[in-house]
């Protein structure tokens, strides 16, 4: 019996009573009552049918109660389950049933299962579980058996049952892959890398049936470091087949083979590298030899285009080379841009130098500079083996270990060069690199470059960005002119200067009491000079205290900056506007420099002059009293040598140059510009104090300075101790 009829069964007999004692009420209180003691018993009356009413109802109630205890002790009733048993990566899936005496509503939950599985109580007794079991991990065979519980109830009791899920070990085959086709030459190892995915990530064996005949399976632990190596002989050229095989530790194996084409090569290659640079930079060439006989020396030529590409140096010291007794190298014969480089492992004294054992790699190493011209991006530069006659019948030769001759015909030649990169970003104006062109910013950077290159030496992109007026020449005064006029908008935003008369102005230094005067003579009438850019040096060991530039002459509109160095001074002088220049300008007045030390020499070396509508003006510069100019071009040897921590490097110029010195490390790699622009002939001095283009101090150690001017180079050794 439901708790609904019993209560329903309890109500209707609780009306039926009450009915029956008020028709009682109702007869008694119709009767008249003539005297105050028959009101009483009426009163009476009424008092003693609410209490057998309100007795009655308590019984109806505890009738109720009653009833329901009676039958609370019916709970659900589940449908008995079965454990399951299954394999791995298999899904488990079953229903529950439960049913109730009293027809009470059932409720089923899972109150213990494994993780992933699902369950869905659809409300009627019944309910559906699922799980998948996984092949490796928490969830696969290593903690089998898993526990479920299921439970059932009507809100009052509940039942449950407990399934196990019995998860059986599923082995699956290792997956390999190697590569379809390998080629190899005669003489070369060739190497096969497998690559195997083992889902079940057991422990391979790896083994290689049927390989060839010297063929080398390594294996050292783990997948990553199993490869086959093998070196062919000439028997085995044509097409070979190497299988590797992989088997897990269950003893399931699987299997992929590569054919390997073996070809018969040449015994001797040699080979100029590729190499890419931008323009401006160092690259560094190797020259390698593969030989599959050994050899104990060579003679090797090339070519290179010395208009765009400026030798500096070759290296041996990390090549196969390394060893040899005698390595000697020729540069510019019998024509430039020619090289000669001879070698030989062992010469006739008392130590004994092998043979170049069968190998290859890189013979020697050649550092060139190529050209900073904007328009060479985007080109290649080729570097090319040399087979003209001037170069004698022994040129690219190599010799044997019997000292014979190994003829160019027997030698496989590779030609190289150098592939000019594109700047990736050119923006022209934007000296400062961020990436907005003509700022105040950047005319400021600029001006700071002409004053002080050592310190504010400009990279390869500021260099491609400082041809402000498109004339194809970077970094000149006549670019600063012309970005100080864009800055201050009276300047086109992409300018191009069209060449105009060419001017040329003559300076002189006189030298007076208390005074020096630069004496400015122009060939020309009228010329509108917009900036000016002095270099003063010292010629003693002495350092210019101070020198002070006797601005009164100036027009209005003109600024002076200057920066004073160890032994240099420059001064720029340029119009903040356009619409003023020097025409008028006849000399500029300079204090007579103070020194730490008296009676020292002082030289005007450097003018650049510019015209107010950002073109180059030529400058010849005459010095007074009896000045000789440098009859060669040269770079001596820095002084002190070695040195710690400053030492003086001094270059002489024939004529007006183009000249670039910079500083490198053992590697080629660029460590400090010491001077960059336009110089007059003359004699020069530079120092440096041991720290690179940020400031930092460099290691110590070896390096190399080298000197551009005119497409001519010159580069030395200096070593550095600390």
């Amino acid at each position: 019996m439901h708790g609904s009829e019993r209560k329903k069964r309890a109500f209707t007999l609780t009306c039926r009573i009450e009915h029956l004692l008020l028709s009682f009420s109702r007869n008694t209180e119709s009767k008249q009552f003539r005297s105050l003691e028959m009101q009483s018993i009426a009163t009476s009356s009424f008092k003693v049918r609410v209490c057998v009413v309100t007795v009655l109802s308590v019984v109806a109630i505890l009738f109720t109660v009653g009833s329901q205890n009676a039958t609370a002790a019916s709970a659900p009733v589940m449908e008995r389950l079965q454990d399951a048993y299954l394999s791995e990566g298999q899904t488990f899936s079953t229903t529950v049933r439960a049913t109730d005496a009293d027809g009470d509503p059932i409720s089923l939950i899972v109150s213990q299962r494994p993780f992933g599985s699902s369950f869905t109580d659809h409300g009627n007794g019944t309910g559906s579980f699922s799980w998948k079991s996984e092949y490796l991990g928490a969830l696969s065979s290593t903690n089998s058996p898993f526990i479920v519980t299921f439970l059932a109830s009507d809100g009052a009791s509940q039942s449950s049952q407990s399934i196990l899920i019995n998860v059986q070990n599923v082995n699956r085959a290792p997956v390999v892959t190697v590569p379809d086709t390998v080629f190899v030459e005669v003489g070369d190892t060739m190497t096969i890398q497998p690559n195997v995915f083992d889902p079940d990530q057991d422990r391979i064996i790896w083994s290689a049936p049927g390989s060839p005949a010297g063929a080398l399976l390594r294996d050292s632990g783990g997948a990553a470091s199993v490869k086959l190596e093998w070196a062919p002989a000439k028997i085995d050229s044509g097409a070979q087949v190497i299988t590797l095989m992989a088997t897990d530790e269950w003893g399931l194996s699987s299997s992929a083979s590569s054919v390997v084409i073996v070809s018969v090569g040449p015994d001797y290659t040699i080979s100029i590298a590729v190499d890419t640079a931008f323009p401006g930079e160092i690259v560094s060439i190797p020259v390698s030899l593969k030989n599959r006989v050994p050899i104990i020396g060579f003679e090797l030529e090339f070519d290179y285009d010395p208009s765009v590409m400026t030798f500096i140096s070759v290296r041996n010291d990390s090549a196969r080379t390394a060893s040899f007794e005698s390595f000697t190298f020729l540069v510019g014969s019998p024509a430039p841009g020619n090289m000669k480089i001879t070698a030989q492992a062992d010469i006739l004294d008392t130590i004994l130098t092998g043979p170049l054992a069968v190998g290859d790699g890189p013979l020697f190493y050649v550092n060139f500079f190529v050209s900073s011209l904007n328009n060479l991006a985007g080109l290649f530069l080729p570097v090319r083996f040399n087979f003209s006659p001037l170069g004698g019948s022994s040129s690219n030769t190599l010799f044997d270990t019997l000292g014979g001759v190994v003829d160019s015909d027997a030698i496989t030649f590779v030609n190289g060069g150098v592939k000019v990169e594109n700047q990736s970003a050119i923006m022209r104006g934007d000296i400062n690199l961020n990436g907005v062109p003509f700022e105040v910013a950047d005319a400021l950077r600029f001006t700071n470059y002409f004053i002080d290159p050592a310190t504010f030496g400009l990279n390869a992109e500021q260099f491609a960005n400082s041809d402000i007026n498109s004339d194809g020449i970077v970094a000149s005064i006549a670019d600063l002119v012309t970005l100080l006029a864009i800055v201050l908008g009276d300047g086109p935003a992409t300018p191009k200067v069209t060449p105009g008369q060419n001017y040329t102005v003559s300076v002189a230094l006189e030298t007076n009491q208390n005074q020096i005067v630069a004496r400015f003579e122009p060939s020309y009438e009228n010329v509108a000079i917009g900036a000016a850019l002095l270099t003063f040096v010292t010629k003693s060991d002495s350092r210019v205290q101070s020198l002070t530039l006797n601005e009164s002459p100036l027009p209005e509109g003109f600024v002076v900056k200057s920066h004073l160095g160890s032994d240099t001074l420059r001064f720029i002088v340029y119009s903040n506007s356009p619409n003023s220049n020097l025409s008028g300008l006849a000399e500029l007045r300079f204090d007579k420099p103070s020194y730490s030390k008296d009676n020292q020499s002082f030289e005007l070396v450097s003018v650049e002059l510019a015209s107010i509508n950002g073109e180059t003006i030529s400058a010849s510069l005459a010095r007074s009293g009896a000045s000789v100019l440098p009859q060669t071009f040269s770079l001596s040897q820095n002084f002190p040598n070695p040195f710690n921590p400053e030492t003086k490097i001094k270059y002489s110029l024939t004529s007006k140059s183009y000249i670039k010195l910079v500083i490198y490390d053992i590697l080629g790699r660029r460590v400090k510009t010491l001077a960059q622009g336009t110089a007059e002939a003359g004699e020069y001095t530079v120092r440096w104090n041991g720290v690179d283009e940020n400031g930092s101090s460099v290691a110590s150690g070896m390096y190399f300075y080298r000197l551009l001017a005119n497409g001519q180079s010159f580069a030395r050794k200096m070593t550095l101790l600390k």
